[in-house]
């Protein structure tokens, strides 16, 4: 089931990059790479076969950011190259600035894509259901 969701994830990546010489068909293989940052950590979980998926997609340059750097990283001008970020965190610990440069990507339009345990992620944030489109409501 996993691989299934990767692959689909693969092809939503790889069909949302199109070169200006096409004529809107989907191609498996670019001129350039697609750039993808892939946030973990915040769990015990391993996260190096999941990764290892990643790593083996044609046509996909992969970053990857374990937090709390990943949102340190929503600060800087380095997350600009990415066309897409992958989430597979739970983390809990956002500040204020924080938030708004995770606004800004979604009003830029880079892709974000929240990937199981990241539904549990900033639980006292509300305007973070509404970007994911859904949370995961821990006991307290």
């Amino acid at each position: 089931m996993i691989t299934l969701f990767i692959t689909l994830i693969f092809l939503i990546l790889n069909c949302s990059v199109l070169s200006a010489e096409t004529d809107n068909t989907c191609y498996s293989s670019h001129k350039k790479p697609t750039d993808v940052l892939l946030v973990f950590g915040g769990t015990k979980a391993a996260p190096e076969a999941f990764m290892n998926i990643f790593f083996s997609m044609p046509g996909i340059k992969i970053d990857t950011l374990r937090q709390p750097k990943a949102n340190d990283a929503l600060l800087s001008d380095s997350v600009k190259k990415y066309e897409a970020i992958v989430f597979y965190d739970m983390n809990q610990t956002i500040t204020e600035s924080q938030k708004k440069s995770f606004i800004r990507l979604t009003e830029k339009g880079t892709g974000l894509v929240f990937l199981h345990h990241s539904l549990v992620s900033y639980q006292e944030w509300d305007e973070f259901k509404n970007i994911i489109g859904g949370k995961y409501y821990e006991k307290k």
